[in-house]
């Protein structure tokens, strides 16, 4: 029974990505709106859900009733946690770094893609033989007083030779007293620290490395409690 039962709870859960990010579902089984950075155990809204939305709209969902009800705004710190896990081998700094390569040796598209499958992509376009990719989203930074813009930026340019640019942007001041400011090439990061997807819900302990996490929370009397009905229930069979 209970492989059985084990079974079918990872049938809740979606493909696993790389460097400890594994999808998981929001909202119905299967829709793999979200991810577990295993690492910290705390999951991320797909960039895909706020695409287009600015801090403060995403804000006005957020609480009891809202369509993000569960979620809240990362601190810049939280994001950066999770871009230097998502680019291993990477050297973050504040601003862009950029990565270029001539001919046909896309030599950064796997962690382009990997990050934009992972975290949810806000923009892909083909244009005339170039194209664009993008994963960024807004955040606010460590004061929670000015906005900024964290993710990736791939692209791929259409010239003789072949050039390709990759940049991940970390913690970029974006028109930062302006929390109205939205673009169709950004989304807002939204965190949960754990019981807000469907996933976390049916298996509590995907959230077990975050202190903050409800199964961190449950007080030692009730733990107890329930141990002793069991122990007890094993003496009656």
């Amino acid at each position: 029974m209970f492989k059985e039962t084990f079974a079918a709870l990872l049938l809740t859960f979606s493909l696993t990505a790389n460097a400890g990010f594994v999808k998981t579902d929001w909202k119905s089984s299967g829709d793999s709106l979200s991810v577990l950075h295993e690492e910290t155990g705390k999951e991320w809204l797909s960039l895909t859900q706020t695409d287009g939305m600015s801090i403060n709209q995403v804000i006005a969902q957020l609480g009891n009733g809202g369509t993000f009800d569960g979620w809240r705004l990362p601190t810049a710190s939280e994001v950066e946690v999770m871009l230097k896990d998502s680019f291993l081998g990477f050297n973050l700094k504040t601003g862009k770094n950029t990565y270029m390569a001539e001919g046909y040796n896309d030599a950064y598209w796997k962690e382009a893609d990997t990050y934009r499958k992972q975290m949810g992509g806000t923009d892909y376009r083909v244009v005339d033989g170039s194209y664009w990719a993008h994963s960024l989203g807004f955040h606010l930074d460590d004061t929670g007083t000015q906005l900024q813009n964290s993710g990736m930026n791939h692209f791929n340019w259409k010239a003789t030779p072949r050039l390709y640019e990759f940049n991940i942007m970390n913690q970029v001041s974006v028109d930062s007293n302006n929390w109205d400011a939205s673009s169709t090439y950004y989304g807002v990061y939204l965190i949960s620290d754990g019981g807000t997807t469907l996933s976390s819900k049916l298996d509590p302990t995907l959230n077990i490395n975050n202190p903050d996490a409800p199964i961190n929370n449950v007080p030692v009397a009730y733990l107890l409690s329930g141990l002793g009905l069991f122990f007890l229930s094993l003496r009656r069979k």
